[in-house]
C-alpha cells in the first residue's frame, strides 16, 4: 500500500472555517476507501469530523464550519487527516494538523506529505490577511 496524501488547510477563528484542499494518491484509485478529519480523544484516535475524500476518489476542497470542541482540538493539535485503504480498512495514514500561531489571527495550516504511519507533525504560520 503506497498512499500519498498532501493537504492545505486555512483556518478563521472568528467564524470557525477551515478551508481545506486535500489530494490522495494511491497506487490503486480503487484502493482509497476514505480521508477523513478527525478529532484525537485522550491522546488517541477519536471520532470523525468530516469526511473530506470518498472512496475512489483522488481529491477534495470544501469549507467547514468547526464546532466548539473542534476548534479547541485545532489549537491543543488534537485535529487529525486519516487514509483509509483497501489494504488498510482502520486507517493506514495519520497527519496532524497544527494550530495557528494566535487565536486572533487567521491563520494558514499547512500538512506536508504522508507515507508513514506514524503522525506527520504539520507546518503552521500565521496569516493576517484574514483568510
Amino acid at each position: 500500500n503506497d498512499t500519498a496524501l498532501r493537504a492545505r488547510f486555512s483556518y478563521e477563528p472568528t467564524t470557525g472555517e477551515l478551508k481545506f484542499t486535500v489530494t490522495a494518491v494511491a497506487a490503486q484509485p480503487s484502493d482509497l476507501r476514505l480521508v477523513a478529519l478527525h478529532r484525537a480523544v485522550d491522546g488517541g484516535a477519536g471520532p470523525i469530523v468530516s469526511r473530506l475524500v470518498e472512496a475512489n476518489g483522488r481529491g477534495g476542497s470544501g469549507t467547514l464550519t468547526l464546532g466548539y470542541l473542534d476548534r479547541e482540538a485545532l489549537h491543543a493539535g488534537r485535529l487529525y487527516v486519516q487514509v483509509y485503504t483497501r489494504q488498510a480498512p482502520t486507517g493506514a495514514r495519520r497527519l496532524r494538523l497544527a494550530a495557528p500561531h494566535s487565536r486572533t489571527n487567521g491563520g494558514a495550516v499547512s500538512t506536508s506529505r504522508s507515507r508513514g504511519r506514524r503522525p506527520t507533525p504539520a507546518a503552521a504560520s500565521s496569516d493576517t490577511s484574514g483568510g
